[in-house]
């Protein structure tokens, strides 16, 4: 398992990505904006994107939701 930490966005979210490097697949945690530096941090780590965890729905944790939902077709959970 690899996880890699991004900051993204105007204010500096935190992002995470969970890599399950067997599986080659990975879950992005409150991705707040900026998709395409996501989508690449998983390409980077040789991983798919197949789940989005959100913590929360505050903008600045979510905003990159839709774009990556798009772009992947992958699930998105969050803590109700």
């Amino acid at each position: 398992m690899k996880i890699q930490a991004l900051q993204v966005g105007s204010i500096g979210t935190n992002c995470y990505i969970l890599c399950d490097e067997a599986a080659k697949v990975c879950a992005v945690i409150d991705p707040g904006a900026e998709p395409e530096l996501i989508l690449s941090a998983a390409e980077k780590l040789d991983c798919t994107v197949d789940k989005i965890l959100l913590t929360h729905g505050h903008y600045d944790h979510v905003g990159a939701v839709a774009a990556l939902k798009k772009a992947t077709g992958c699930k998105v959970y969050m803590d109700p």
